[in-house]
């Protein structure tokens, strides 16, 4: 893994003297967002939020909330409601307590949630050793989600119906067990069914979303410029049919890699797309029906 920056900043998101790298190749800094250094002609002094750009040196927005009506009682170009410590801020519209189990759970947590932790899953040797089946490593994301989030996670997917609520999946040693279920019941062509992801144009996808050609797929993380500029994803690579089976094919664990282009189309997962932006994510149904496929002939592409 190659490091592009590394950053230490004040309350409001300004950059610590002395304290700072970046590479220039690597655009997001402060709570994720992308920083635009044209604007004040320095690095780390501007990011753009959704839905408006922050000064982080005055710790305030140079625009005016577009949700003021509904908060009388805030300054409309505060930042995170003057609450940095225990609050950050979502989309330059409202702040998020920084407990993520305090507050709501949306597309933007999803995402930025699936960024952070492919960070962690790329650089843990055990992870890497254990899940080297591709549908198996852009399942880690929504799986580790539901663990760390509490919300019900339910499949009816290769054949299988998977509820993360039923008995038997309850405990930590039990939770093993619901993983093995599910790695065992997924593969790169159910991933893409219309009932379990949405297909998306490539220029809007954002970090947990799939890049799947049917025999293969991984988790898109970002773009290092325009949408016709390299992707970065976390690719594995490698067939999985049960612990201690013979059948097992070694490959390579979860890693950061990057593409010239999509190589595949993208695709997102239903209950990312059925979460209106803002609105809370309640329920993780990933549902799975019969692919119709153009000429009999065309056989399911095995695991990958």
């Amino acid at each position: 893994m190659v490091l592009r920056g590394e950053q230490g900043y004040e309350s409001f998101g300004s950059l610590l003297p002395g304290r700072n790298y970046s590479s220039g190749s690597y655009r997001f800094g402060f709570q994720g967002q992308e920083h635009d250094d044209e604007i004040n002609g320095s690095a780390g002094t501007s990011y753009a939020f959704e839905y408006r750009m922050h000064d982080p040196r005055v710790g305030r927005f140079l625009s005016i909330d577009p949700l003021a009506g509904q908060f009388p009682h805030n300054s409309p170009y505060a930042f995170s409601e003057n609450r940095v410590l225990d609050r950050i801020e979502f989309e330059g519209l409202e702040a998020w307590p920084t407990d993520p189990n305090a507050g709501p759970v949306t597309q933007a947590d999803y995402q930025q949630f699936a960024l952070s932790k492919s960070l962690e899953l790329t650089s843990d040797a055990d992870i890497k050793a254990e899940f080297q089946d591709c549908a198996d490593a852009c399942m880690l994301i929504p799986i580790l989600y539901h663990q760390e989030r509490g919300l019900p996670l339910v499949m009816d997917i290769g054949g299988k119906h998977l509820d993360s609520n039923d008995p038997k999946y309850q405990g930590d040693a039990a939770f093993s067990d619901f993983i093995e279920d599910v790695r065992l019941s997924t593969s790169a062509d159910q991933l893409r069914n219309p009932a379990v992801s949405t297909a998306i144009p490539s220029a809007v996808a954002e970090p947990g979303d799939l890049m799947n050609s049917g025999g293969h797929a991984n988790t898109f993380l970002g773009r290092n410029g325009p949408a016709d500029e390299p992707v970065q994803a976390m690719n594995a690579s490698g067939m999985y049919y049960g612990k201690g089976s013979l059948e097992n094919e070694e490959g390579t664990g979860p890693k950061m890699e990057t593409y010239s282009g999509t190589w595949a189309q993208t695709y997102r997962f239903n209950f990312v797309a059925n979460a209106e932006r803002g609105n809370p994510i309640e329920r993780m149904d990933i549902r799975q029906t019969p692919i119709q496929r153009d000429t009999p002939e065309q056989k399911p592409i095995g695991r990958e």
